[in-house]
């Protein structure tokens, strides 16, 4: 693994491994954060199908993509 990652694994949603990949002083507040991906996925699954993918998670990296870019 690369990366400095603390690693949250959420096994609520039977048949769907769901884990997180979070840098460290972000690991608790990550835990908060993701706490409703389960039921997130439940009730999008009862609207549109089954989940269609093998797992689900979440890799935390360095991206402006999200930086207010305004100067």
């Amino acid at each position: 693994m690369a990366g400095p990652y603390a690693v949250i694994h959420d096994d609520r949603l039977p048949g769907i491994p769901i884990v997180h990949y979070v840098y460290k002083p972000d690991s608790a507040a990550a835990v908060v954060s993701f706490q409703n991906v389960p039921e997130m996925i439940r009730h999008f699954s009862d609207l549109f199908g089954p989940y269609p993918f093998v797992k689900y998670g979440h890799a935390e990296a360095p991206s402006p993509a999200g930086w207010n870019t305004r100067r």
